[in-house]
């Protein structure tokens, strides 16, 4: 028999664990009282969030860069009769790369914001779940 808390062996007439204190009683597991998940899937859980937070982080102070911006500096026309229906082109392409330095700034605000937020949370959780463990010590 197994501990459903830290997942240790135990002797089969035991109902109390003696590495976690947690109660394995018939009637404790169907009540629902012990912890569903491990403390070690606890741990990984909440690494992989500290991770995917960082990488979070990393990717929005990097910055996200959907436009070539100097393109449309580039792009000259000629002294002909299309001139006005380029220029007008060229200034509404200019204006929809300009969205896109918005949406770049959004989106790497929201990627910075996310990150803080999960690197928060799930450090937050991993100090519960390692105070937790030393109380049942």
């Amino acid at each position: 028999m197994f501990c459903k808390n830290c997942g240790k062996e135990m002797r089969p007439e035991d109902t109390v664990c003696e590495f976690c204190k947690c109660d394995n009683s018939p009637s404790a597991i169907s009540a629902g009282r012990t912890n569903k998940i491990p403390f070690i899937m606890q741990v990984i859980y909440c690494i992989i969030g500290q991770a995917a937070g960082i990488c979070s982080l990393i990717s929005g102070i990097y910055g996200i860069n959907f436009y070539d911006y100097d393109y449309l500096r580039k792009i000259t026309f000629g002294a002909d009769f299309y001139t006005e229906i380029y220029a007008a082109t060229k200034a509404a392409a200019g204006n929809i790369i300009v969205l896109g330095g918005v949406m770049e700034k959004f989106a790497n605000a929201f990627l910075i914001c996310t990150g803080i937020f999960m690197i928060a949370f799930f450090g937050l959780s991993l100090f519960k779940a390692i105070a937790k463990r030393q109380e049942n010590k």
